[in-house]
């Protein structure tokens, strides 16, 4: 029968991004906020690399969740418009009756954006820090965010 010591396993760190990927858009949809402002909801995944090293181990990250909302209102393009050049994109749009372009295929597009990944502490139902009993420590999660699409 074999054994395990688990004391000797290692923590693994939590996995924090913070540099140039390649993303694929998984799904692109329309989506209108409580005030009525339409925007275009985008999901991604990491095409490349597909692991990065914490702690001298690597780490798959194509399961993480990164999600864009671009808004679709005249005048306030600009996001969509970075998104457009960096995936080689059309940059002259036709709109459908939702406000969603007729004339792009985004699923699969890829393009090189900077990600970075945001510390947030947990918060109760009380609005107070959560903590480990044990250490004291606060909870602490981390939420992986677009913050550039580099263009071509």
């Amino acid at each position: 029968m074999a054994t395990s010591n688990l004391a000797e396993a290692p923590q693994s760190s939590p996995l924090r991004l913070k540099g140039v990927f390649k993303i694929r858009i998984k799904e692109a949809k329309p989506h209108t906020n409580p005030e009525g402002n339409r925007s275009i909801k985008f999901d991604f995944e990491i095409a490349e690399p597909t692991a990065i090293l914490v702690d001298g181990v690597d780490r798959d990250v194509t399961q993480l969740k990164l999600r864009r909302y671009c808004s679709a209102e005249e005048g306030k393009l600009g996001q969509l418009a970075a998104l457009h050049k960096a995936a080689g994109l059309p940059l002259e749009i036709e709109w459908d009756e939702n406000r969603f372009p007729s004339n792009v295929d985004y699923v699969g597009a890829e393009m090189w954006a900077e990600l970075i990944s945001k510390a947030d502490t947990r918060k109760g139902d009380d609005g107070q820090p959560l903590t480990n009993p044990n250490t004291g420590e606060a909870l602490v999660s981390y939420q992986h965010d677009i913050r550039e699409f580099l263009t071509r």
